[in-house]
């Protein structure tokens, strides 16, 4: 008799648990939390979905998986909040907002890689970013390979899909997130990405949270400026050192660059390249850093790439847009401490622009037109080996006239830096060689 009892209790327990795990699978399958399945979305149940937040890298890769798009658009946060992939100016309608916020150009190859192998990309939008390229900059934490299609030789890689299974399916990381994912769902809670994989700047909740905390759109600017200056201290090692080099390492973060370039080029995708259009401010900081010599070498070389690898393959090289600098778009007025109910139109904050400024790139760089906008005439310049000694003079003297027609934001920002000790920040050459270089 106790052997039956144990039997049946057994058995029971078995059979409990299985039920247990299969009903969690299925309920964390379909409320997908992370934006990984996409199996199907419900409002008020599932479209909100708290875990892509934290966790992009895998619910992008996974969303690739599921959509296919024909074209990506590529970067960091910059991109992901301020270019749309509805805009009209794209030849297909399948595109989806692949950027991913703090990836450096390795992992930007990487998923660019994982996209192309899954299905074939016709045209690909890639936002650049100084920062990108920061050879001592490594991939954030949540990155991994495994998760990838394709290897970086391009070998397949075969059961990439399970990489993520237990996180997403049987964790209680996975479970709370699909809990909280109904709660906010259901009461409304403002989302973090759009189905398209751009941040949700219909409700722009998070800089909302954010001028609210510091008080006005003032404060936030100096916040995002302070923590630019403190990366870049001495105290912070090896991230105040900026290289395109790594030499610990042996890290040349060119030659993703290359890469991406050359298979783009050898797969006939249509990529077009930008620089974006950061505040006036954010730039000024690059000057105060030392950094300027840096931000000229590196759009020196992204010429010089292109045209190099445009020739060896007897083409005609990627188009490079330049939108960075000081310009009435680039050094519009930052609303004082005291006001908190005024809204800028093409700024959340010192590095991050809106997608009214990111509709403009997109019509300069797809040459479309829309009735209610016109992109002006300075927004946007078109960079090779034939102008870009002259472009990068312009910008030196528009930076001057900024400083002189805004003496009290020059001052400021000079004021935040002497703060700090950026003794040691001096720039470095494309090998990672000191450099000095004052202006």
């Amino acid at each position: 008799m106790p052997k039956q009892i144990t039997l049946k209790f057994l058995r029971t327990y078995l059979l409990t648990l299985i039920l247990l795990l299969g009903g969690t699978i299925a309920f964390n399958l379909i409320i997908d939390p992370f934006g990984v399945y996409h199996i199907v979305e419900i409002n008020g149940i599932n479209n909100i979905k708290t875990g892509q937040g934290n966790y992009a890298r895998m619910g992008k890769a996974g969303s690739v998986r599921v959509f296919k798009p024909e074209a990506v658009i590529l970067g960091d946060s910059r991109a992901e909040y301020g270019i749309n992939p509805e805009h009209p100016g794209w030849k297909t309608g399948h595109v989806y907002n692949l950027a991913i916020s703090g990836a450096n150009v390795y992992e930007i190859l990487r998923y660019f890689q994982h996209a192309h192998h899954i299905q074939p990309l016709k045209q690909v939008l890639f936002v650049l970013d100084l920062q990108q390229f920061n050879a001592y900059r490594e991939n954030v934490g949540d990155f991994t390979e495994k998760r990838l299609s394709v290897t970086l030789g391009e070998q397949k890689n075969t059961y990439y899909y399970l990489a993520d299974f237990i996180p997403t399916i049987l964790s209680t990381k996975a479970l709370s997130q699909s809990i909280n994912t109904i709660w906010r769902s259901a009461t409304k809670k403002s989302t973090t990405y759009l189905s398209n994989g751009q941040r949700d700047w219909h409700n722009d909740l998070l800089f909302r949270t954010a001028i609210e905390k510091q008080g006005s759109y003032s404060n936030l600017f100096l916040a995002e400026e302070n923590s630019l200056f403190s990366a870049r201290s001495k105290n912070h090692v090896p991230l105040y050192k900026e290289s395109f080099f790594n030499h610990n390492a042996r890290i040349n973060a060119f030659d993703s660059f290359h890469r991406l370039v050359q298979i783009a080029i050898r797969d006939n995708v249509d990529l077009r390249f930008v620089i974006g259009p950061s505040h006036a401010r954010y730039f000024e900081c690059f000057r105060l850093m030392g950094n300027w010599y840096l931000w000229e070498e590196w759009k020196r070389t992204l010429v010089r790439i292109l045209e190099e690898e445009a020739a060896k393959a007897g083409v005609k090289p990627f188009p490079l847009w330049d939108f960075s600098g000081f310009n009435p778009s680039t050094m519009e007025l930052v609303p004082p401490p005291d006001s908190k109910k005024t809204r800028m139109k093409w700024y959340f904050e010192s590095s991050h622009y809106t997608t009214d400024l990111g509709d403009l790139i997109q019509d300069r760089v797809f040459d479309h037109n829309e009735p209610e906008r016109t992109v002006p005439d300075y927004f946007g310049v078109l960079i090779t080996s034939r102008n870009i000694e002259s472009h990068l003079t312009n910008i030196r003297e528009e930076n001057r006239r900024f400083r002189e027609l805004q003496p009290s934001i020059a001052k400021e920002l000079s004021d935040l830096a002497s703060k700090f000790d950026l003794s040691d920040n001096y720039a470095r050459d494309i090998n990672g060689t000191n450099v000095t270089f004052k202006w």
